[in-house]
């Protein structure tokens, strides 16, 4: 658990893991405080669970990649309402096995994959609350997903544009805040 505030100034790149020693597939990384890398990259990972953001738990970079990992079977990424990850004009890259639960992604990157959301074997959720889900108005999201994007609660965003592709099963369910141009939609 990070309880205390990390940051780095200048050019350092921050780097977390929890990494599972024991063969325990019990060791979370929750982020429970401010993370902040001036102009470095920030890498979350989870070797055998979970990426939990609980309250306070926000990251933010000014130009910086932002990229969290949960990639073990049934590994989810999840944002407690309220937590925003903000990476500048760097990119977003959310990486998990099972579901990503939503708060708030924050890029100002004008690349065609500002924010990429992975989930090999779930969903990508929205978490609630009053923020917008991604805010990219300069990129692109692009979403992979098994079993759903918004389903039953529609991600909210503010995009230049969009590609997403679902595999298996449940709803592409997606709120845009004004114009956008949907470059892949696979259902």
């Amino acid at each position: 658990t990070v309880s205390g505030v990390v940051t780095t100034s200048l050019l350092g790149d921050i780097t977390l893991a929890a990494n599972d020693s024991n063969n325990s597939a019990d060791d979370n990384l929750v982020i429970a405080a401010q993370i902040t890398a001036q102009f470095g990259q920030v890498t979350l990972t989870s070797d055998n669970n979970d990426v939990l953001f609980n309250a306070g738990g926000n990251v933010t970079t000014f130009e910086g990649e932002i990229e969290v990992a949960a990639t073990d079977s049934g590994g989810l990424i999840t944002m407690a309402a309220g937590t925003t990850l903000n990476s500048g004009d760097g990119i977003i890259d959310l990486d998990a096995d099972s579901n990503i639960t939503l708060s708030q992604l924050v890029t100002t990157s004008d690349s065609d994959d500002a924010v990429n959301l992975n989930s090999a074997n779930g969903a990508i959720i929205d978490g609630g609350g009053a923020l917008t889900d991604v805010s990219a108005a300069n990129g692109r999201l692009v979403i992979t997903a098994e079993t759903g994007v918004g389903s039953g609660a529609a991600l909210e965003t503010t995009l230049s544009s969009i590609s997403v592709t679902n595999n298996a099963s449940g709803n592409i369910e997606i709120v845009e805040s004004d114009g956008i141009d949907i470059v892949t939609l696979d259902q």
